[in-house]
């Protein structure tokens, strides 16, 4: 989060509770394979002020996880304003990440589930060794046998792993940002706008999108039953819709900076921005129409045509 781009305006936040202003501000319009250039603004509601040094992830049924990874790390939920704390292993954690109503994690070649109670305590169980694998941000793993790589999530095992079936070269300069719906994801940002579309070749979902050299991205893959994937770039957040392979037209949020999505949970995106003057702050939005899962949703035939 320290790592926020500050060229940013001062944080303009609504009072919690008014109603959310958006000022729609129509540009150029395409396709929709490629970024779309209509945009909506959006104010965002201030939550609380952060430490420079912590992360927020929101699970399932929106409880918020921080995790301070500076040295002591803690890790810990809010009940009724007071920390309830995580009895963390030693080291550094990797890899942390939301599955369902858990958070995972590796450290020291160990795999860790932290999951709440109803009586508001804090668990966390070893849940395997791994040997060999890889740890990536969003509690994935990958492992790599007789030339043949398999990305999983951190509550799989390699049985379970989506093969990587595209050429390396395809991949030069692309990282894995998550999973979604049997394929694997990788993102890059690009300079090129002509270059910012999707494309599915076999198991693997590539999203170059337009992107300012330095800055800060975060790519957010909700559960299978959402057909859309987000990334936040600077102020602005890109939505992709897989069912239909088009990009959404653009979110831009008002006089903040984007560092990284906690979670999207009944249409409220919540979210860590930064102001210019340094101050980290836990935000919340309300997402437009369309740019979400339905309450009741039809579940599709196909999620979407391999290339």
């Amino acid at each position: 989060v320290a790592d926020i781009d500050d060229g940013v305006k001062k944080l303009d936040i609504e009072e919690e509770g008014d109603e959310m202003n958006k000022t729609i501000s129509e540009l150029l319009l395409n396709d929709g394979t490629k970024m779309q250039h209509r945009y909506t603004e959006l104010t965002c509601t201030e939550r609380e002020i952060l430490p420079m040094d912590t992360q927020v992830f929101q699970v399932e049924d929106g409880t918020l996880y921080y995790y301070k990874y500076s040295s002591p790390q803690k890790l810990y939920i809010n009940v009724n304003g007071k920390k309830v704390n995580a009895n963390l292993p030693e080291f550094w954690l990797g890899g942390v990440g939301v599955i369902g109503n858990a958070l995972y994690f590796m450290t020291e070649s160990k795999i860790y589930k932290c999951s709440h109670s109803p009586s508001d305590e804090i668990s966390v169980d070893l849940m395997r060794v791994i040997n060999h694998e890889r740890a990536y941000c969003g509690a994935l793993l990958s492992e790599e046998s007789g030339g043949v790589k398999m990305v999983y999530r951190m509550n799989e095992g390699p049985e379970h792993g989506i093969i990587v079936d595209v050429p390396k070269e395809e991949l030069d300069g692309l990282r894995i940002a998550g999973l979604h719906r049997r394929t694997i994801v990788y993102v890059s940002p690009t300079h090129n706008e002509n270059e910012s579309l999707p494309r599915l070749i076999g198991n693997v979902l590539i999203i170059k999108f337009r992107h300012a050299s330095g800055a800060r991205h975060h790519c957010y893959t909700p559960e299978d039953a959402s057909p859309f994937i987000y990334i936040s770039s600077e102020s602005s957040l890109i939505t992709l819709n897989t069912d239909t392979m088009k990009f959404m037209p653009m979110l831009h949020f008002k006089n903040v900076s984007i560092g990284s999505i906690a979670g999207i949970r009944n249409g409220e995106i919540t979210l860590i921005g930064k102001n210019e003057i340094g101050e980290v702050k836990l935000l919340t939005a309300q997402l437009p129409d369309g740019y979400m899962l339905s309450e009741d949703p039809a579940e599709p035939e196909m999620y979407c045509e391999r290339l």
